[in-house]
């Protein structure tokens, strides 16, 4: 029996979606994710907003109409929150809230449409995750204290509780990933024993030699220590994703959220005194209840103090059950989507300066995934995501120069591009390094003799910038090569090409150079041949 298992929400539901399907594995079910047509589907569900759990309910009419005869079970968030909006379809053979998907194949099997209590006392281990060669969720803490006033996770997921720090890396020795993510739902509140000790736990981490990321923290375990902690580390990934929720501080009030915006902000300043160049992202709900348009603006202002390397922006959505349903002042939805939209374009301009940031800067990516002998894919340590012009490995940590911002990421050199570049006969050409006939030259590109000629005149225009592909170009790059073709239209007296000339462009690693160079060839002084 093939089963897929379906997974929406936060990294939590990921890693928990892992276990799953160990366990599935492990019972010897033959397995597969998302929406492909299986037997059999378990639905890891989300409910943080109203959106999420609609589309909870979604998925189960798109894994009908590919089955529909296939056996559903149910899991998560929105089942705990809701479970009789699952129990009206027949094809839903079992329901499980967030307590028992440590043991979902045994309350499958006894077809369970029953929600178990929510254990608030104890860490609930469950199986190990599915391992992978590239990054590995490793999921260090459940449930919740801090009952914010627009969050139903803590009545969903329960109190917090802690996972035992021997058996946290444990999984990090025997896992394969060159990279791991502690994840949880709020795992600033790790705890050993009583006491806090979430700092205890890096430092451990750190003596095993893997390189990591801390998913969500909040600014309060940010203090001067914690800082010097990932500092000094060897391994950590300099990017802190702080959530913040609204940069007002009468509107963190009402949230009830445990900081001001200006503790909020000298943590930024500490950090970014503490890095180079470190992602800083984060959370920002728009028209949260008695959100007046002053405290909106005093939230714009404030985030163009922060400068964000990204957002993730949310409309309030209210959730019955938590303290702000008892507000007063209800923002109206049109007005939310316009602060939104607001948010969204100051994004755009945030991601933009990131990147330009780090243009020309060195970073090690790991590789997740490689298109062609020529474009890797994969995540700086400060979380680019990056376009690499070669090939890699999958799961390999390279060093990468970022070029230049490009579709969500930026494009970047690799190391091995930089090393072959040196056997690059025009990059040689253009150092003196190899003698030619120079025709022309400034700043952008150089003019020589062919010197195997196909025409009475044949010139070869090559640009300074090395790329071997002219969908590797910069959009500056790019322009540079229009405007090469226009300064040869302007030289065609000076060399001679008055009757007319014909321009090949080459690129590529068949253009005849052993190292891809892009080139224009000019083939003037006579009249040409047909091709």
């Amino acid at each position: 029996m093939l089963v897929s298992v379906i997974t929406l929400g936060c990294k939590v539901n990921e890693y928990e979606s892992q276990s799953i399907l160990n366990q599935l594995k492990m019972e010897g079910y033959d397995i597969c994710e998302g929406l492909k047509k299986a037997d059999a589907y378990i639905i890891n569900t989300c409910a943080v907003t109203n959106v999420a759990e609609r589309k909870s309910r979604q998925v189960l009419a798109k894994i009908f109409k590919l089955n529909p005869e296939a056996k559903v079970a149910v899991c998560g968030c929105a089942v705990q929150n809701n479970p009789t909006q699952f129990l009206k379809n027949k094809n839903i053979i079992a329901i499980v809230g967030n307590e028992g998907k440590n043991a979902i194949i045994k309350f499958i099997k006894q077809k369970n449409k029953e929600l178990l209590e929510l254990n608030n006392e104890k860490y609930n281990n469950t199986a190990r995750p599915i391992m992978t060669r590239t990054r590995q969720y490793i999921k260090i803490q459940d449930g919740c204290n801090y009952f914010c006033t627009y969050c139903i996770i803590p009545y969903l997921r329960g109190r917090s509780r802690s996972r035992d720090i021997d058996d946290i890396l444990d999984e990090i020795r025997q896992t394969s990933a060159n990279e791991i993510v502690l994840t949880g739902i709020n795992i600033s509140d790790y705890r050993i024993g009583n006491e806090l000790g979430l700092k205890r736990l890096i430092k451990k981490i750190d003596k095993l030699n893997v390189r990591f990321r801390i998913s969500s923290l909040e600014c309060n375990v940010l203090d001067d220590e914690m800082i010097e902690i990932l500092k000094n580390s060897k391994n950590f990934c300099p990017h802190f994703h702080i959530s913040l929720q609204s940069a007002c501080n009468e509107t963190l009030k009402r949230m009830n959220r445990r900081y001001t915006i200006e503790e909020y902000i000298n943590i930024v300043k500490k950090i970014r005194s503490n890095f180079n160049n470190p992602s800083i992202s984060t959370d920002i709900i728009v028209g949260f209840k008695g959100e007046t348009e002053e405290e909106f603006n005093q939230t714009v202002e404030n985030l163009k103090i922060i400068q964000f390397s990204f957002m993730h922006i949310f409309p309030y959505s209210e959730r019955s059950g938590t303290n702000a349903t008892k507000l007063s002042g209800a923002i109206d939805r049109c007005e939310q989507k316009r602060r939104e939209h607001v948010l969204q374009e100051m994004n755009k301009e945030f991601k933009h300066n990131f990147y330009n940031q780090n243009k020309n800067t060195v970073h090690k990516v790991l590789i997740e995934e490689v298109i062609d002998e020529n474009l890797s894919l994969g995540y700086t340590d400060n979380y680019i995501y990056t376009y690499i012009d070669a090939k890699c490995k999958v799961g390999d940590i390279v060093d990468a120069k970022l070029i230049s911002e490009y579709e969500n990421g930026m494009k970047a050199q690799s190391k091995y591009r930089e090393e072959i570049m040196e056997d690059c006969i025009f990059c040689k050409i253009k150092k003196g390094e190899l003698p030619s006939t120079t025709l022309y030259s400034d700043d952008e590109f150089m003019i020589i003799k062919d010197i195997n000629p196909q025409a009475k005149i044949h010139l070869i225009a090559i640009p300074n910038e090395h790329v071997p592909y002219i969908d590797m170009m910069t959009e500056e790059g790019a322009i540079k090569l229009g405007k090469m073709i226009s300064k040869i239209s302007h030289l065609q007296e000076e060399l001679g090409l008055t009757g007319g000339y014909r321009l090949v462009i080459n690129q590529g690693d068949n253009a005849g150079q052993t190292v891809a160079h892009v080139h224009i060839h000019i083939l003037g002084g006579e009249k040409l041949k047909e091709l």
